[in-house]
This record gives structure tokens, C-alpha cells and sequence, in this order.
């Protein structure tokens, strides 16, 4: 699982499929309209053909279309002006997250709008798709390695680079959380847990960690928590994390 930014034009983006949102197409955007232009029009057409543009919701995929790199491309009708709160979002990209599954991609490319006016807005919405991206690759038995490529204009690289850095911190410790709770207990141990609690630690200045093993909880007086591991061989653990967040310098 693999998230980046990119501000390619829309047909350079090479990527298994390209989604990209549509308003009605008299208030499409240049970079839209450039991409429409390469290919004679023709995505233009298909979308007031099937009432796509400006319908909230309404999705077609394309294949194979001419002058552009992406295999394919999945059109979401969107507001009539292409402005969309987050639930708005939520109910455009559901669907589209699960056909994204059902297509068996290696590589998604989304073209994300980002209205400078609400910023905090962009970076709910981007890692709603994180999180959905994090939901439909997962699996116990068989890991997806899919890339999500989120596609944004120059002015707004900056910004989206670090909401998608904060977006992966977020898929992957989603995907830690799911992998060491869906292993069997004998392997999923106190000792275990210690262990991956202290990589956390290493690999971030944030995060401190401390274990308290069975001799430290004797000293403690914390017989309840003991009594409870006198029912496996295993020894006890206590683990505390604790996150601070770091200061601004």
C-alpha cells in the first residue's frame, strides 16, 4: 500500500485507472478540458450521453481512450458547479471505492480539487479515501500492494504532500491494528505485542514506550493483572504508549 502526489497533467498519469470527478462541463476546468480536447472530445461526449456531468453520483468506466496513459478512467458526476461538502464526498466515492476492488488495480489515480478557502476540508476528504483505500487492499491471507496516486495542482503539492504523509500514518497503523488482531493467540503473545510496541517507539520520535514485565507488577501489587496470566505460560506484560506531539520549531 503506497500513497503519493503527483501534478501531472490528467493524460501523462500513468496508472491502471484515473478517477476523476465532473461537474456540469460548462464549469470543467482547464485541465479537464485539455484532456477532453487530446481525445477528440470524446469523454466529454460520453458523459452528457449518460447524464454523468453535474449528477451527483452517477459514474461510468472508460477503457482504452485515446492520447492518454491511464488504462482506464472512471468519470464521478459531482455537484453542477464541481463544489461538494464532505458527506457530498463520502456519497460520490463509496461506490466508486468499491468498484475500484471489484477491478483487481495495482494503481488508482484521483484527481483531487482543493478549495484554498477550506483547507481542513481537503485533508478530510483525502484521508476518507485513505482510510476506504486502507479498507478495500486488506487482507489476512493475501497483502494488496496497491498505489494511490492523489493528482492536484502545482499551488497545491505542497499541502497535499503532507496530508497524504499523514494519511499513510493513518492507513498504516489501521493495518497494524487489523494484522496483530487477527493473529491467533498463541502467536499474538504479551511478549509479541511488547515487541512491536517498542518498533513503534524506535521508529518515532513521538511515541515513548514503556513495559512493565511480571517481576516489576509484583513489586506494583498488581495482583488482578496477574491473575489473569497464571492462565498461560506466557509472561505478562504491561504495555503503555504514549504520543506527544512534537513542538513547532
Amino acid at each position: 500500500m503506497k500513497f503519493n502526489v503527483k501534478i501531472d497533467d490528467l493524460h501523462k498519469v500513468k496508472t491502471d485507472l484515473l478517477i476523476i470527478t465532473l461537474p456540469l462541463l460548462k464549469y470543467a476546468d482547464s485541465k479537464f478540458l485539455a484532456l477532453d480536447k487530446l481525445c477528440n472530445h470524446f469523454i466529454s461526449k460520453v458523459a452528457k450521453e449518460n447524464k454523468i456531468d453535474g449528477n451527483l453520483g452517477a459514474n461510468i468506466l472508460l477503457h482504452s481512450i485515446e492520447n492518454v496513459q491511464a488504462r482506464s478512467i472512471l468519470l464521478l458526476g459531482t455537484s453542477e458547479t464541481g463544489n461538494c461538502d464532505l458527506n457530498e464526498f463520502k456519497k460520490i466515492m463509496k461506490p466508486c471505492v468499491e468498484q475500484i476492488n471489484k477491478l483487481k488495480t495495482k494503481s488508482v489515480a484521483i484527481r483531487m480539487h482543493h478549495d484554498k478557502s477550506k483547507p481542513d476540508e481537503f485533508v478530510q476528504k483525502c484521508k476518507f479515501v485513505f482510510k476506504e483505500f486502507e479498507r478495500i487492499t486488506y487482507s489476512y491471507k493475501n497483502q494488496s500492494n496497491k498505489n494511490l496516486i492523489i493528482l492536484v495542482d502545482k499551488t497545491s503539492g505542497s499541502f497535499a504532500t503532507k496530508t497524504v504523509k499523514e494519511g499513510l500514518a493513518i492507513a498504516t497503523g489501521i493495518r497494524l491494528t487489523k494484522s496483530l488482531a487477527n493473529k491467533p493467540a498463541n502467536l499474538c503473545t504479551p511478549t509479541v505485542l511488547a515487541n512491536e510496541a517498542k518498533k513503534l517507539g524506535a521508529n518515532n520520535r513521538s511515541i515513548s514506550v514503556s513495559v512493565i514485565n511480571e517481576a516489576q507488577m509484583k513489586k506494583l501489587k498488581m495482583n488482578t493483572l496477574l491473575s489473569v496470566a497464571q492462565g498461560t505460560t506466557q509472561p505478562a506484560k504491561l504495555i503503555t504508549l504514549r504520543y506527544t506531539n512534537e513542538k513547532k520549531k
